[in-house]
């Protein structure tokens, strides 16, 4: 990955959003660059600028700092679509999920957290509210759906979700195999199966 490609764009806000900004991209870059063993919270600080004591209150444990870096980077690499039908979308937003985890930095950065997570106080905690972060954009998309009439009203946005990302996610942290344009293909047909509005109708036919 280039360094142009590294790069995390600066949001606008005030002073606090200015230094959590400064704080996350340059954990991020510290990861991509060097890796999850090389980060921690006095080598952020010091690559942004801020003072140590800062990071700590914010995100006390690297666990939940790499998390917060992670959810930054994926804030700006996946990018919930609009592009006028909920299969399209889906595919796009599969799409951008396994160009983001294909990153081999990306990749290791993930399992390595999830290990650290899980013998971590709070890590559920910091676990649902990545999710719910990831899940709030894409929520927008299934709305727009329903909307159009591809998706049944009343529909469960998380559900719909984790049907899409859980085999992309099972590839990456367990069974190892290939994330590609195979895999997004099939989690987006299995997706319209299971929650299209057409495929229920065709279900409550028979």
């Amino acid at each position: 990955m280039s360094g142009e490609e590294r790069t995390i764009q600066r949001r606008t806000g005030g002073r606090t959003a200015k230094v959590t900004d400064q704080a996350l991209s340059a954990a991020a870059r510290i990861l991509l660059d060097e890796g999850y063993d090389a980060l921690g919270h006095r080598k952020v600080a010091a690559e942004a600028g801020v003072a140590d004591t800062t990071l700590y209150r914010r995100w006390p444990t690297k666990a939940k700092l790499v998390l917060a870096a992670l959810e930054h980077m994926a804030s700006h690499a996946i990018v919930v679509p609009d592009l006028g039908s909920f299969e399209r979308d889906l595919h796009e937003l599969a799409r951008q999920t396994v160009a983001y985890l294909s990153q081999p930095a990306v990749g290791k950065m993930v399992s390595a957290l999830v290990a650290a997570l899980a013998d971590e106080e709070g890590g559920q905690e910091a676990r649902s509210a990545f999710w719910q972060g990831r899940f709030a954009g894409a929520s927008l998309m299934i709305e727009r759906a329903v909307v159009r009439g591809e998706v049944p009203p009343g529909v469960n946005h998380i559900e719909v979700i984790e049907t899409m990302a859980a085999p992309i996610y099972l590839r990456l942290l367990i069974t190892g195999g290939p994330l590609d344009e195979a895999l997004v293909k099939r989690v987006v047909l299995d997706t319209l199966k299971i929650h299209g509005a057409a495929h229920q109708a065709k279900a409550k036919a028979r």
